[in-house]
């Protein structure tokens, strides 16, 4: 008969080390090696957190076996020792001597008042350390420092020689401490003193659920939840700033891959073309924004638009009012994004060409049957007006003496001008981007706009489009309330610009109502100052006030004089920001703050891709 072999769990497989050797005094795990302690002398009186100081300690895992014990036993043996202390301490002459005594005397008394008076309860306490090391030379380096800090804190650890296989099976979570093992460190302390060991203190941030972004600088994890609503995290939005080469854009794709794996949908805007090896290999979309057929965006389709606060000071959009009531139909308000967008794109309009467009505006959606009740969820994209059919109606006004057309000279001057400005847009240059119906589809949960091309163009018309895309990404974000979306804007420091501020103030109301959509919106810059410069300020603050997420990478000496006024730094986090170091950040969720060293595994970079670096 075929004797059955047992399987092996792949879990098991994956954990057990290839061999594992005892020596006398270290322990071959693998292809490392470790040395095993038990802590025989603790001190006298012990401040809280007492093994933390060691548990924390790179290589250092602590184990640690409380039994309970009869009190009445140790009670005769405490009082024994008393009486033994207060003779020693009458027959005593030498001053260090007799001080130590009285110490140790106080201490019994002390201890006896604990037990005895305020029925404190007793514990038998075992402690065990492991200190790893890839090999004998660190191991020797990294045992001399746990030592040193023993003694630092009055306590004593011995080597069980020959025992190192016993000492490691008590440090596992499945067996107990074996008895020759107790015998050689076990001691009898209040619960009280034992409970003050906390040797796994760590600051931390752990939501239960989340994106495990890393550690903290203790060595307690930062699990992260985006979606926590409480008192100090009331948003789901996040700020990214950085110099270039401190690993950021690593940060970034961690945090988005990891959100759409998690069930959000995800909207890059991408304007350094960082993005595309991520969105192949989530097998997202990737789309060219920038003047690919499949890409376009009819301005003049009507969209949705982010809201003022109806107590916001300086709003986007002005409300019409009629009759003392306020008129703010989908067309009237789309008018008033298209007065941006062209302000932007035809720089330095006359208010006598703004006037002209915008009569013209209104006969060419007449044309369409388009009034301003008309709802934009009726209307297939191929409905709208398109560029060239303004420009053309544009041109025809200049031409003919008609209701819409001159009716001087001037006028008729005014709308040549007007046409030929529109031209580029409409048949000429820019007319890739913008001239047609919409094509643009959403058609995954993990989407990339790459505007990389607009670069190379002039800013007006990057600014136009940048602003345009703004414009699809919230009506995206607009039509399903309960559905999780994270936009991400990178280089959002494009957007500031002191003339034309509309697209930096589109995302600033964006960050204020994306939280009643359920969504969270990240921006991403290099320098805060870009964003605080006294022409932008109230648009740019806003994005790093309002998050309530921040990442905080290595900042040059202004930027951080910056931030030392906006959020009180303290030395330790000034000093963090100034070194600089790559896969760190001052990470602030609400009003926690942490120093965070940001975990990346080799499959995550190569999930990544290579654009932004590594």
């Amino acid at each position: 008969m075929a004797k059955k072999v047992e399987q092996t769990s792949p879990l098991i497989e994956q954990i057990s080390p290839m061999v594992i050797e005892f020596k006398p005094k270290k322990v071959v795990w693998g292809d490392r090696v470790a040395r095993t302690y038990v802590i025989t002398q603790y001190p006298n009186q012990v401040s809280a957190a007492w093994l933390s100081r060691v548990s924390n300690m790179e290589g250092v895992t602590v184990s640690i076996q409380i039994d309970p014990t009869d009190p009445f036993e140790l009670v005769r043996e405490i009082r024994r020792s008393s009486g033994e202390l207060s003779s020693r301490l009458m027959d005593v002459k030498n001053p260090f001597e007799q001080q130590r005594t009285k110490d140790q005397l106080e201490d019994v008394q002390q201890l006896l008042k604990e037990i005895d008076r305020d029925q404190q309860s007793v514990v038998n306490l075992t402690t065990l350390l492991l200190v790893g090391a890839e090999n004998d030379e660190s191991l020797e380096v990294r045992c001399r420092r746990v030592e040193a800090e023993l003694a630092a804190g009055g306590l004593r650890a011995r080597t069980p020689i020959l025992r190192q296989e016993d000492c490691l099976k008590g440090l596992t979570p499945w067996e107990m401490v074996p008895k020759n093992i107790t015998a050689i460190g076990q001691r009898n302390m209040t619960a009280k003193t034992a409970a003050a060991s906390y040797p796994f203190v760590f600051s931390g941030l752990n939501d239960g659920k989340g994106i495990l972004l890393g550690t903290d600088t203790a060595g307690g994890i930062v699990l992260t939840d985006f979606w926590v609503r409480q008192s100090d995290r009331t948003n789901s939005n996040v700020t990214v700033i950085g110099k270039p080469g401190v690993g950021k854009s690593t940060l970034v794709k961690k945090i988005l891959a990891n959100e759409w794996a998690q069930g959000s949908k995800v909207i890059v805007i991408d304007p350094e073309n960082e993005y595309g090896d991520l969105c192949k290999n989530l097998g997202g979309q990737y789309i060219d924004a920038a003047g690919d057929p499949k890409g376009r965006i009819n301005p003049l389709q009507v969209r949705a638009v982010p809201a003022d606060d109806d107590e916001e000071s300086d709003p986007l959009f002005e409300t019409e009012v009629d009759d003392g009531k306020a008129k703010r139909g989908p067309l009237a308000q789309h008018f008033q994004v298209l007065r941006s967008f062209f302000r932007m794109y035809l720089k330095d309009m006359t208010v006598l060409e703004e006037v002209l467009l915008e009569r013209a505006l209104e006969v060419l959606y007449k044309s369409k049957g388009i009034t301003w009740t008309t709802e934009p969820t009726s209307l297939s994209n191929e409905e709208w007006p398109t560029l060239e059919e303004l420009y053309e109606l544009i041109l025809e006004a200049s031409k003919t003496n008609t209701e819409n057309g001159p009716s001087s000279d001037e006028s008729e001057k005014e709308w040549k001008t007007l046409a030929m400005r529109l031209r580029s847009s409409a048949i000429g240059a820019d007319s890739f981007l913008w001239n047609g119906a919409t094509t643009i589809k959403a058609e995954s949960d993990f989407i990339v706009l790459n505007i990389n091309k607009l670069l190379e163009a002039d800013e007006r018309t990057m600014r136009a489009q940048f602003y345009n895309i703004l414009g699809w990404v919230w009506d995206e974000v607009s039509r399903d309330k309960d559905e999780r979306v994270f936009i991400a804007v990178d280089e959002t420091y494009l957007l500031a610009d002191p003339d034309h501020p509309q697209p930096l103030q589109f995302l600033r109301n964006t960050s204020k109502r994306i939280r009643k959509r359920e969504g969270g919106l990240m921006s991403i810059f290099h320098n805060l100052v870009d964003m605080l410069d006294p022409s932008v300020q109230r648009y740019g603050q806003a994005l790093i006030d309002n998050p309530v997420y921040k990442f905080i990478m290595g900042q040059g000496d202004k930027d951080i004089e910056a931030l030392q006024k906006l959020m009180s730094l303290s030395e330790r986090e000034v000093q963090t920001l100034a070194d600089g170091r790559r896969g760190e950040a001052l990470f602030v969720a609400g009003s926690k703050r942490l120093h965070l060293k940001i975990d990346v595994t080799q499959e995550e970079l190569e999930l990544f891709g290579a654009g932004g670096g590594r």
